[in-house]
């Protein structure tokens, strides 16, 4: 992922990567610089008021060199203070750090003479160019170049001894805040590329944490969904009122056996789809499907005072879903659906491939009116038809035999008009 590069220039492999990290990296040493060119704005002044006790100067020149660098620092400011990219950052400290070198020789050169503070002014530059800017090593030393070149070169007379060791002084300098560039350049590199693989694991985390939750949803209540989070143990509630409907498809085992397999399965799919989307609109849980049964329940596991209007609404939706769907296949489907309100118990169990079900006499009623039902017609118990509004019709069918129960009034629920 990371290399060095060319001219002690490290670099991601990534392209996106690189440009990512120059980009963050900028905007940490922003503050930094303008705190830089900032105290440059001060320091510049100060130099020039200190030089005369310090040894011979040009009072005209000093003047002007302590001019031209506050109005580099000034131009700089305005550009710091505008977001600019890591290359503007760069180039900004190469030629800063050149300039201020060649400043201070200018002082030098006005003097007529190598002063005391020559060395000392470029080491001090030398430790702007790493510390402030923070620049590159291969950048860093390429500024400390030209004003190390201009130091060898500047016609002025100065003892050899002195001059070897100024160099030596000046490039040592150079040498070490080179190497510090490299070693921080390149932790920072780690850690940043470190910080990159997390932010990827973190996502793929969150990415499967998300389908997970996905995928308890569908299987799960969101409420119940959230409560087995906190606390992953058997969660079950006592409901004093629900409605609870059965469906059937009749005569789906013979179909099942004409059809064969596969368009069995096209078919149930797309009938429990329709079922699946009828349940989501009028607010109602889907249980499960058992082969070609469906159960659905009203008023858990949030409970409403309306779930016995919402299962009959659902009820006449299904007698004329199913009958579309066979209409589309050209299959005469038919639905037996029954329908019972009461008192049931509802919550997961066990620890694996766990659901969400209902038990009670209640389940138990529906599932038997379901069975003595009419193909095509929603029959419900008194207890149920006794809640529901004036927009249905209800017909009477008398006391009906349930297999274990006895005999039972059950009613017809239709849309009324």
């Amino acid at each position: 992922m990371l290399t060095g590069g060319r001219a002690l220039r490290q670099r991601f492999t990534d392209p996106a990567l690189e440009s990512r990290f120059r980009l963050e990296r900028t905007r940490a040493i922003l503050p930094l610089l303008r705190g830089g060119l900032i105290a440059s704005l001060f320091l510049w002044p100060a130099t020039g008021l200190l030089l005369p006790f310090i040894g011979p100067v040009n009072a005209r020149l000093d003047v002007l060199v302590v001019i031209a660098m506050d109005g580099l620092a000034v131009l700089w400011l305005p550009i710091l203070w505008g977001g600019p990219t890591p290359q503007v950052v760069e180039t900004a400290g190469v030629v800063s750090v050149a300039l201020n070198g060649l400043a201070v020789l200018a002082l030098a050169l006005g003097a007529g003479s190598v002063v005391s503070y020559v060395a000392p002014g470029l080491m001090l530059v030398t430790t702007y160019a790493f510390v402030v800017f923070q620049l590159p090593p291969a950048s860093g030393m390429a500024a400390a170049l030209v004003y190390v070149v201009g130091y060898l070169v500047t016609p002025l007379p100065r003892a050899p001894a002195a001059t070897v060791l100024n160099v030596v002084l000046i490039s040592a300098v150079v040498g070490l805040g080179a190497l510090a560039s490299y070693i921080l350049e390149r932790a920072t590199r780690e850690r940043f590329a470190q910080q990159r693989i997390i932010e990827a694991q973190a996502a793929e985390i969150a990415a499967e944490q998300a389908k997970s939750d996905r995928l308890l949803r569908n299987v799960l209540p969101a409420r119940i969904a959230a409560q087995l989070r906190e606390t992953p143990e058997a969660l079950a509630e006592q409901f004093e009122s629900a409605s609870v409907l059965f469906a059937d498809i009749v005569g789906f085992t013979p179909l099942s056996e004409r059809l064969g397999p596969q368009p069995t399965a096209e078919l149930l799919n797309d009938l429990v789809s329709r079922f699946d989307e009828l349940a989501e609109h009028f607010g109602l849980e889907k249980i499960k499907t058992i082969g070609d049964a469906y159960l659905v329940v009203g008023g858990v596991p949030e409970r409403t005072r309306d779930h016995a209007v919402r299962v009959a609404h659902m009820g006449l939706a299904m007698v004329e879903a199913t009958a579309a769907c066979g209409a589309s296949r050209g299959l005469p489907l038919a639905v037996r659906i029954g329908v019972h309100s009461g008192p049931v118990v509802a919550g997961v169990i066990g620890r694996s491939k766990f659901a969400y079900d209902v038990w009670g006499d209640t389940v138990n009623v529906a599932s038997r009116l379901e069975t003595s039902g009419v193909p095509g017609e929603v029959q419900a118990s008194e207890a149920t038809v006794g809640q529901l509004d004036d927009t249905f019709e209800v017909l009477p069918r008398g006391a009906i035999e349930l297999k274990g129960k006895g005999p039972m009034p059950a009613f017809l629920v239709r849309a009324r008009g």
